[in-house]
């Protein structure tokens, strides 16, 4: 059973799947989503990130931490859509005052580079905000996934 449904998901195109999702689906993964913006809230240090514009700033710095690369105060601050550069760079040195995020320099390669990190509790807790949504996209929209694709698209 769980091959073919396997078999069956690999096959699927976006188009497929739009077209069998019904109102009550739909209110359904507006309410997970409604859910799981809200759980930011219960996460002391994600609140300052309480705007897409920011939100996306958090997920780029992630990103960019977690693949271990280096990011400027500059680059963090472009990564921010519908942020002005001077918004944003305010944005950044706020956090650097709440120490959610530290300024690294390379000595090394360039004394003047200055790069920025998350703080180790800011990247806890981020890790764990994105496991419980993971585990929640488990629990709530794979079974639904799964009552589609058994009915044979």
């Amino acid at each position: 059973m769980r091959t073919k449904i396997l078999q069956k998901l690999s096959k699927l195109s976006e188009q497929d799947i739009t077209s069998h999702i019904n109102n009550n689906q739909i209110l359904h993964y507006t309410n997970y989503l409604y859910e799981q913006t809200t759980t930011i809230y219960n996460r002391k240090r994600l609140i300052p990130f309480n705007s897409t514009n920011k939100w996306t700033g958090l997920l780029f710095l992630m990103k960019s931490h977690m693949g271990a690369e280096l990011i400027t105060k500059t680059d963090f601050a472009k990564s921010m859509p519908g942020l002005s550069l001077d918004g944003a760079l305010k944005f950044t040195n706020e956090l650097i005052k709440m120490e959610l995020i530290f300024v690294h320099t390379d000595v090394k390669q360039d004394k003047r580079k200055q790069y920025i990190i998350p703080a180790r509790e800011l990247t806890d807790e981020y890790i764990n905000y994105i496991r419980g949504r993971y585990a929640n996209a488990v629990i709530k929209i794979v079974p639904e996934i799964i009552v589609l694709l058994e009915k044979d698209l």
